[in-house]
């Protein structure tokens, strides 16, 4: 099940490109094609609902598609609980039909998370999953606002954390029509 998950997962992130490059025989493309929407680079703070802990996070965004509709999102989360922490490492996919200018923002993705907790176990424990998300994201000024709630399913666990968090992007560089009147 997990190899035929990263093989749909790897497809569906090339197809875009080998796509994007097809043209029909004999005719040559004469419009000139639109920048590449920004690579951003975030932060986030949050809560996890199933530990009780508040969560830190990094990530990037990585668009797939020139227009920014579809964005690899690695990403790290760490869960800080009673002194003790868990780590969270996320590699996802996102959704955003607004592309550049933001709009509602559904993700899907492997996770992994490197736990305290676990059912008769002493120290740390890894566990695998699956992550789905919503929420949304908005363009203010020269940076990118997002919500995002996650809900991740752990294999070997009854650890299914959620989490909510807000987080602040900064894109790489301006892309036209990003912002309102551009």
């Amino acid at each position: 099940m997990r190899a035929l998950f990263t093989t749909l997962a790897i497809a569906f992130l090339l197809a875009p490109s080998v796509l994007e490059a097809q043209t029909r025989r004999g005719r040559a493309t004469t419009q000139e094609s639109a920048p590449w929407a920004p690579v951003s680079i975030g932060a986030r703070f949050g809560y996890d609902q199933e530990v009780r802990g508040q969560t830190v996070g990094l990530s990037v965004r990585i668009p797939v598609l020139r227009d920014g509709t579809i964005e690899l999102n690695p990403n790290l989360d760490q869960v800080i609980i009673n002194g003790q922490d868990d780590r969270q490492y996320n590699l996802d996919v996102a959704y955003v039909p607004g592309g550049v200018r933001g709009g509602i923002l559904l993700t899907a993705g492997l996770g992994w998370r490197d736990s305290v907790f676990g059912l008769g176990t002493v120290g740390r424990t890894r566990y695998f999953g699956y992550n789905v998300g919503a929420g949304g994201k908005t363009v203010l000024g020269r940076v990118e606002l997002e919500a995002l709630i996650r809900w991740t399913f752990l294999q070997d666990t009854t650890l299914q954390p959620n989490t909510v968090s807000l987080g602040v992007n900064f894109p790489l560089w301006d892309a036209p029509g990003r912002r309102p009147g551009s």
